[in-house]
């Protein structure tokens, strides 16, 4: 990614600072999907799979060869995952 939107840009993002609202993740009381990255070099996997255990019910999926941009990078993938999970919730 830093090779697309330049290295100011990547560094500018990679140092902002987050608010920690994780304690509000149990408000979320509907279907969630998190969708993750495995390359993404902006949000890791752990930062994912505390949003999957801290939403009740959630569902995780990891886009592999992929970093911080799945809908430019593997869009196919992602409205596969996407879709599938839109499917599960009609069903239920």
């Amino acid at each position: 990614m830093n090779e697309r939107i330049g290295p100011e840009v990547f560094r500018r993002q990679s140092e902002m600072a987050r608010v920690d609202d994780s304690a509000m993740l149990t408000q979320i009381h509907c279907p969630a999907i998190i969708v993750s990255a495995a390359q993404d070099e902006l949000r890791s996997l752990a930062e994912s799979e505390m949003l999957h255990h801290g939403i009740a019910g959630s569902t995780m999926q990891i886009v592999e060869r992929s970093d911080y941009l799945i809908p430019m990078e593997q869009r196919d993938v992602l409205g596969s995952v996407v879709g599938d999970f839109m499917a599960d919730i009609r069903r239920h």
